[in-house]
């Protein structure tokens, strides 16, 4: 991607829409931040049906005969026995083992995949492509992308005209609806469906699911409702929850300590710190030093109020032996007044 900051393909739709003008910017694309209020998008996401545009989420194409060995050698994970039109996780470290980045991988044909996540790591993909005589193609410009999500959200899909009732999770399929094609992708984490179309038919899309979707309290989410979802699910951001490995040789950030691989004890990997959550009564602690037993154990990352739960939530980063479930801790909070001190419990992933 470049440096150019554009609007998303659903742009012309989600302004007239976001009365507060309200925008974020994500990767090269304005998003809207909310609609008005954020709690009751991510509430509706959880008791009706809800819909964002996560057009700004990147997608590489990776096409050629020697895909599969690409994809395994830079993910370290097999994918010569996966089904086209099924998806999986993936993950992909710098030669130190430090985290560059993770997303899901989609087999759109024998020798065709799709990689999706919230920063493809272009440059890295492309310096060892030509070693595996593979095409890359950026398509992230090319499509429009909503996610749904919600108890409803399969509902509001049906009465839209899409049946994608035996859609099975992490599977995809393309779909002829009224002469536009549309994929979609079933996600368990977060549990929904992602809708991908051409860019040219985006506003059309939009406008046949919006229609529908009242009837059913489809409500729209913004970028802080959605960012939300992803830290009640337990899914560190790159570039907010930590600092993606772009140096060779880097041993950090691990990914064990973001929630990707074995958690170790302390006597089998050092003090190599493991990925928890913390729940507590107060305002979020983002950042701050976590203490149990009168030693500090580690440190929050991203930490916002979750109205599902009734209780402010943080991704942390603990000391193995002080990661269990129902630990009692402590976060100490800077404010202009002085350090303020929250107590809470350690919880397991994800919170929701």
């Amino acid at each position: 991607m470049t440096g150019e900051l554009l609007p998303t393909p659903f742009h012309a739709r989600t302004a007239m829409r976001n009365l507060v003008n309200a925008w974020m910017i994500r990767g090269s694309f304005t998003v809207p931040a909310h609609y008005g209020d954020p709690r009751q998008e991510a509430l509706a996401a959880r008791l009706t049906a809800a819909m964002g545009d996560v057009s700004a989420t990147e997608d590489l194409v990776i096409d050629g005969q020697g895909s599969v060995a690409f994809l395994a050698t830079a993910c370290g994970t097999p994918f010569a026995g996966m089904d086209i039109g099924a998806s999986r996780s993936a993950r992909w470290c710098a030669e130190g083992d430090g985290l560059r980045g993770y997303g899901s991988v989609s087999r759109l044909g024998e020798d065709k995949f799709l990689l999706r996540s919230a920063d493809i790591d272009l440059a890295w993909f492309e310096s060892a492509a030509p070693r595996f005589d593979v095409s890359l193609r950026d398509a992230t410009r090319e499509r429009g992308l909503l996610f749904f999500t919600g108890p409803l959200a399969l509902p509001v899909l049906i009465a839209a005209g899409l049946e994608i009732s035996d859609l099975k999770e992490n599977h995809h399929s393309d779909y002829d609806w009224r002469g536009l094609t549309v994929t979609i992708f079933r996600r368990t984490r977060i549990s929904g469906y992602e809708l991908s179309c051409s860019a040219e038919d985006a506003i059309a899309v939009f406008d046949r699911l919006v229609r529908h979707g009242p009837l059913l309290a489809l409500r729209l989410l913004g970028e802080e409702a959605l960012q939300l979802l992803q830290l009640e699910a337990g899914l560190p951001l790159p570039h907010a929850d930590f600092a993606p490995a772009r140096i060779a040789l880097t041993r950090e950030p691990s990914p064990a300590s973001l929630g990707f691989g074995v958690r170790f004890s302390s006597a089998e990997e050092g003090e190599q710190r493991v990925l928890a959550g913390i729940e507590w009564d107060g305002d979020p602690a983002p950042f701050a030093p976590v203490f149990a037993g009168g030693k500090e154990i580690g440190r929050t990352l991203r930490s916002l109020y979750s109205p599902a739960l009734k209780c402010a939530i943080a991704l942390a980063q603990l000391d193995p032996d002080c990661a269990a479930a129902g630990t009692a801790v402590t976060m100490m909070r800077l404010e202009s007044a002085g350090w303020r001190q929250n107590t809470g419990r350690v919880v397991e992933l994800p919170f929701l």
